[in-house]
Formats: C-alpha cells, structure tokens, sequence
C-alpha cells in the first residue's frame, strides 16, 4: 500500500518541467543582469560627459567674489616685483625708502621723503609681534 502522506516518486517528466524553469530562470536573471548593467555603464558614461563639458566650458561655481581692481602701487610691484619699506630716520620728520627686491630678496638704499607725505598704513603693533599674533589668533578662537 501507499503512503498518502509521502511525496510521489519524480518521474523523468518531472525533472525535464523542473530543468525547463530552472534555464528560463536563468536566461531571465542573465537578461536583468545584462540590463542592469547596461544602465549602469551608460549613466556612468553620461556623468563623465557632463562632467568634462562642465569643466572645458568654465561651469565651475566660485566661492571668492571677483578680485578687487588693483591700485597704482599694486600695478607697480606686479610689474616690477619690488616693494617699498618706509623707515623713521629717528627724528620722525624724514623716512627712509628701502626698496625690497621680491624675487632675489634684496634690499636697496632708496631714497628720503618727508614722514608727511609717506602713505598713513595703520601698523598694528599686536600683528607685528609675534606673542600680539599668538594671543589674537587664540582670541579669535575662544571667542566663539
């Protein structure tokens, strides 16, 4: 007698249903696969076109704004790269010009000029000491 319970014996019908689903399984999976990969190279391709479009056409975004149009004495350093450095003579009438050549890293005699007619820079004298530079930075930090 047999068992109802027990599953019935596969018949080689069986097995050629069973290979049947499991190749059209397969041919659809490598169709996905195929697909999937096909998006993925061409999306993949597409952000590198757009990519060096953007960068051979100037898209880039600035963060700084435009510079700044230079003065007269600017003009002049980026012709000549020579700065101006104005001593006090002492008795605080006349100044000395020293000229400082940026690119050898000279520095020249110039001449004389009255401390009147010398530009008014404001020096801090927090900037020029080094300790002045080491407390305002330190300042700037706790302050937040």
């Amino acid at each position: 007698m047999a068992d109802p319970a027990a599953p019935p014996l596969a018949s080689g019908r069986h097995f050629e249903l069973l290979s049947r689903q499991r190749q059209k399984a397969q041919r659809r999976l490598f169709r996905e696969r195929s697909r999937n990969a096909r998006v993925a190279v061409v999306g993949v391709a597409s952000l590198a076109v757009l990519l060096g479009l953007g960068l051979h056409s100037g898209w880039m975004l600035t963060s700084s704004p435009a510079p700044a149009p230079l003065d007269a004495r600017s003009r002049e350093f980026a012709a000549t790269h020579v700065g101006h450095i104005q001593l006090s003579a002492g008795e605080g009438v006349t100044c000395r010009v020293l000229d400082f050549h940026n690119d050898s890293g000279a520095i020249t005699e110039g001449r004389r000029v009255l401390c009147v007619e010398a530009p008014d820079t404001p020096v801090d004298p927090l900037a020029s000491d080094a300790n002045g530079r080491a407390s305002s930075i330190r300042g700037f930090f706790s302050r937040r």
